[in-house]
C-alpha cells in the first residue's frame, strides 16, 4: 500500500515539475516575442530616421554652392513633409529620449537652413540680402553635419547595446533541461 502511495506521489511531483517548466518556457517565449517585436520597431524607426537624415544632409551639404558649376548641379530631393512627420512619430513612439533630442536638435538646424534657402531664392543673385543668406547657410553646414553625426552615433550606440547578451545571474534558476533537480 505504501508503495502505491509513493508511486502516486512521485508521479504527481513529476507532473507538477513538468507543468512548472512548461509554464516558464511559454512565459519566456512570450517575453522573447514581445522583446523581438519591440526591437524590430526600434530598428525600423531608427533606420528610417537615419535615411531621412542622410537625404537631408546631402541637400544641406550640396545645395547653394558658393561657386556656380557648369552644368548646374541637379536638384536634390528633400523628404516630403508627411514622411518627416512619420519619422518623428516613430522615434517618439519607439525611440529613446536621447535619440529624440538629437533628432530635434538636428531638425532645428535644418529648419534654419531651409529658411535661409527660402531667402536665397527670394532675393535676387548679387543682392546684399542674398549674400547674407548664403553666408548664414554656409555657417549652418558644419552645424548640420555635426548634429547629424551625433544622431547617427546615438542610434548606433543604442542599437548595438540592445544586441549585447546579458548573462544569467544565477544559472541554477534557469531551467536548462526538463526534470532538473532544484
Amino acid at each position: 500500500m505504501t508503495g502505491v502511495f509513493f508511486t502516486w506521489l512521485s508521479g504527481r511531483q513529476g507532473r507538477r515539475h513538468a507543468e512548472t517548466v512548461l509554464i516558464n518556457q511559454l512565459s519566456n517565449s512570450r517575453l522573447l516575442a514581445i522583446d523581438t517585436r519591440q526591437q524590430q520597431r526600434l530598428e525600423n524607426a531608427y533606420t528610417q530616421t537615419l535615411k531621412e537624415a542622410e537625404q537631408v544632409g546631402h541637400w544641406a551639404q550640396l545645395a547653394y554652392p558658393q561657386a556656380e558649376t557648369n552644368p548646374p548641379q541637379p536638384a536634390i530631393q528633400f523628404p516630403e513633409a508627411d514622411k518627416q512627420a512619420e519619422t518623428a512619430a516613430l522615434v517618439h513612439a519607439f525611440g529613446s529620449a536621447e535619440v529624440a533630442q538629437c533628432l530635434e536638435e538636428w531638425r532645428r538646424i535644418v529648419v534654419n537652413m531651409t529658411k535661409q534657402a527660402t531667402l536665397i531664392n527670394f532675393w535676387g543673385a548679387g543682392t546684399s540680402q542674398n549674400v547674407a543668406a548664403r553666408l548664414k547657410f554656409e555657417d549652418l553646414r558644419p552645424q548640420e553635419s555635426a548634429a547629424r553625426l551625433a544622431l547617427s552615433v546615438q542610434v548606433a550606440k543604442e542599437l548595438k547595446a540592445t544586441y549585447q547578451l546579458t548573462p544569467i545571474a544565477d544559472p541554477k534558476s534557469f531551467p536548462w533541461k526538463t526534470g532538473q533537480d532544484d
